[in-house]
Parts: structure tokens; sequence; C-alpha cells
């Protein structure tokens, strides 16, 4: 939609500044006629005026404001998917929430002193969260979270008795848990 918007917008731009003619000025003769053409790679347009005639202005091209528009609209959307992308305490409140959905008495327990757990960034980057849980049975949980879609998937590595972490079959998305 947008893209038929924007090459709509450009067409009708483009054969406004075709065949245009302003009138600028007048004198004893009658008001001066001018061409308006658009010079290719240029922002504004070239007034021409008859000989004898003093040129005294510039017309900046409509296509010149719609570029304004189509650039501000851009940096726009690209604001909107920078705030959509999860941050890292969105990621471990959402971790710890869905901790909770899974372990309902998880919150109680630890309330009570009874799970001794924690919850941490264990990494981050541009595209990747990982949250690491330390679970009251010592297992290693962490959750691999893609920062912008809130994809999930979760390993699970337990000293003793797993050699490496392992990949469980748990995966969400963690926007779901915001």
């Amino acid at each position: 939609m947008k893209r038929i918007r924007t090459v709509g917008v450009l067409l009708i731009s483009a054969l406004l500044m075709a065949g245009c003619t302003a009138q600028i000025g007048g004198g004893e003769d009658g008001p001066t006629v001018v061409t308006v053409e658009k010079i290719p790679g240029n922002e504004q347009a070239q007034i021409e005026a008859p000989e004898g005639k003093e040129q005294t202005t510039t017309a900046e091209t409509s296509l010149d404001t719609q570029e304004q528009a189509s650039v501000s609209e851009t940096a726009t959307e690209e604001s909107a998917a920078e705030s959509d992308k999860i941050t890292d305490s969105m990621a471990l409140d959402a971790v710890k929430n869905y901790c909770f959905t899974m372990v309902p008495d998880l919150k109680e327990g630890m309330e009570a002193g009874t799970y001794n757990v924690s919850w941490e960034v264990e990494s981050s980057d541009d595209t990747r969260i990982v949250v690491l849980y330390r679970s009251y049975t010592a297992a290693e949980v962490r959750y691999y979270i893609d920062r912008a879609t809130g994809e999930t998937h979760v390993t699970e590595f337990v000293s003793g008795i797993t050699e490496e972490e392992q990949p469980t079959d748990e995966s969400f998305n963690v926007r779901d848990y915001l």
C-alpha cells in the first residue's frame, strides 16, 4: 500500500513538473509567464524568464516536500520498529512471568524462602538476549530470545547430570508474558 501511494505521488509530481507554468510579477505588459523545469538531481526548479525580464524567484519543487515526508515516514517507521524491540529488562520480566505461570507455587516458595532461585541477563546483543534462570533444583535454564520477534527457545544444564546444555521442547514468545 505504501509503495503504491509513493509511486502515485511521484507520478503526479512528475506530471505537474513536466508542463508547469507560473506567473511572476507583472508590469505594463501584464503578467510575465515563465516555464518551470525540474533540474535532474537538484532539489529546486529552474525558472526561465523571457529575455529582458528580471528573474527574482526560484520555486521549490513539490517533489522535494514529498521526499521529505517520505523520509520522515521512514524515520517514524524505523523508530517504531526500534521501540518494538524487546529490551533486556522486558525480557527478564517476561521470563519471570513465564516461570511463575509454568510453576504456580514458585512465587510463594520464593517469598517463603523455600525456593532459592535467580534470574539474570547472561548476555545481550543487537539481535538476541539470553536470560539465565537458576532453578531451586540446581538446573540452569537459558532462554534464548530473539530481540525483534520475541520468539524464545529454551535449553537446560544440570551440573553432574548433563555434560552440556541440552535443548528442551519448550518454546514460546516472550511478548505473551510482558
